[in-house]
């Protein structure tokens, strides 16, 4: 249950990272959020990996 909320939270910041992008696109005050939430997503992605790989070690 835990992985699936993780790859739940995995897909919605991939999808706010889109649509963030998208309107960087026509408004360049929104390209700060995106870049903001690209980085979150993958401080996110990598806290995640890691402690999935601490759980198959256990």
């Amino acid at each position: 249950m835990i992985k699936k909320l993780n790859i739940g939270l995995i897909i919605i910041f991939f999808v706010l990272t889109l649509v963030s992008t998208y309107l960087s696109l026509m408004n360049k005050i929104f390209a700060l959020f995106a870049l903001s939430m690209g980085i979150s997503m993958f401080y996110s992605i990598v806290a995640l990996s890691s402690s999935g790989q601490e759980g198959e070690s256990d």
